[in-house]
């Protein structure tokens, strides 16, 4: 659990660092007039990516030994990263209440830390299996339906259903396979459709909005939709008596990124106002 608890902490920080380098590349294609496809091959977006797909990689490793509950809110503490880290290297304002904001978001992680119960990862029950499989689709329309007609927030929240997605498939997949039997399953293509459409959506979130919501947005149904399916569907659980206080971390957790989200920090990182993006819609002010 050690390692898993490790590997959970350099994903929030991997992540973290990914989110500032995202919003850096989204906020140089807006400012160019490019649209989604020109956000992915900014070069500050592409490092974003690499820092992503490493925090990935550890929230695999953490999740063979930690329920989906613990190892989310772990990694949304990849905001707290981004305010520090923003306030660090370009000179954000680091408010008061961040500083509170940081240390309760510790804190709760500690406690979720704590009572998180050891795993050791089963196969799902066929139909979640299959029901993983049928979402792939569903979330990938809806994605596209809320990108056109919706809020950058709503976007955001939907790539955080996506990435939801991937985890759960990553914990339903046979994990007693070799590489060669978890590459051939279909739950190993699902995490990748999953998160691809994640990645899209965030992207095209981070391009209109700002980098605060939508990421709070993302990681707030993470938290939610990951850990609730996890529990009930895949067999996680809490160590014994520690369920309400699990449930008052995650809570917290919660409430702590969604505020951090207002912080200083990811309003100077945000997509400039008024920008105009590749596509035929017209350009939202950020907030």
């Amino acid at each position: 659990m050690t390692l898993a608890l490790a590997a959970a902490i350099g994903g929030a920080l991997a992540y973290g660092t990914g989110s500032v380098l995202q919003a850096a590349g989204a906020r140089r294609a807006a400012t160019r007039g490019h649209g989604v496809l020109g956000v992915a091959v900014q070069v500050p977006y592409l490092a974003g990516l690499g820092c992503d797909l490493f925090g990935w990689l550890l929230s695999l490793l953490a999740l063979r030994r930690l329920p989906l509950f613990a190892v989310q809110a772990i990694l949304a503490g990849s905001v707290a990263v981004t305010v520090l880290l923003a306030a660090l290297t370009i000179g954000s304002a680091l408010r008061r209440e961040d500083l509170g904001l940081i240390g309760a978001t510790v804190a709760a992680l500690v406690v979720l830390g704590f009572a998180a119960g050891a795993e050791n990862p089963r196969p799902a029950h066929s139909g979640v299996r299959m029901a993983l499989l049928v979402g792939v689709p569903v979330v990938a329309g809806t994605a596209i339906a809320v990108a056109r007609w919706a809020s950058p927030v709503a976007t955001g929240a939907l790539g955080g259903l996506a990435f939801s997605g991937a985890a759960l498939s990553a914990r339903a997949l046979h994990t007693k396979s070799d590489l060669a039997g978890i590459i051939a399953e279909p739950l190993a293509v699902a995490v990748l459709a999953y998160g691809l459409i994640g990645m899209l959506a965030y992207a095209h979130a981070l391009e209109r909005g700002d980098v605060g919501s939508v990421t709070a947005a993302l990681w707030v149904i993470e938290i939610i939709v990951a850990g609730v399916i996890g529990v009930l569907a895949l067999g996680d659980h809490v160590r014994s008596g520690w369920a309400l206080p699990a449930v008052l971390a995650s809570g917290v957790a919660v409430a702590a990124t969604v505020a951090l989200s207002r912080s200083a920090a990811h309003v100077t990182i945000a997509p400039p106002a008024g920008t105009t993006t590749g596509d035929s819609e017209s350009p939202r002010a950020c907030t």
